[in-house]
């Protein structure tokens, strides 16, 4: 996320999942909230993984839907999507879905690891 955010009540996110054929971890979203929301994210990233088949292609369109939903409950400023996932990035499997957060010009810090 390139735009500049100078709110300070809004943090950073990034949900990036790790899977089983990618040796690289996959950004799918990125965005602003406010820090005290961080835990009901959390939870629905985590009600998420349930939800999935383990598949990245399911996970993806899961979580497309959600930050829709995010963007209105939380009232988050900005956000961005991955939009399309490759063929090969298809037969892959999850093996984690992690939450990462930057908080005033910090370096990133992983907040949360969901295992699948």
């Amino acid at each position: 996320m390139n735009t500049p955010h100078n709110n300070r009540l809004h943090q950073q996110y990034r949900i990036v999942a790790e899977c089983t054929i990618e040796s690289t971890p996959i950004a799918l979203a990125g965005f602003y909230a406010e820090e005290q929301t961080e835990s009901t994210l959390f939870r629905h990233l985590h009600n998420l993984c349930v939800l999935s088949d383990g598949s990245l292609t399911t996970a993806h369109a899961l979580l497309c839907k959600l930050m829709q939903q995010w963007q209105t409950s939380f009232s988050i400023p900005q956000m961005q999507l991955l939009n399309n996932i490759t063929c090969c990035d298809q037969q892959s499997h999850l093996q984690a879905m992690c939450l990462y957060k930057t908080k005033n010009g910090e370096a990133e810090k992983l907040i949360n690891r969901i295992l699948l």
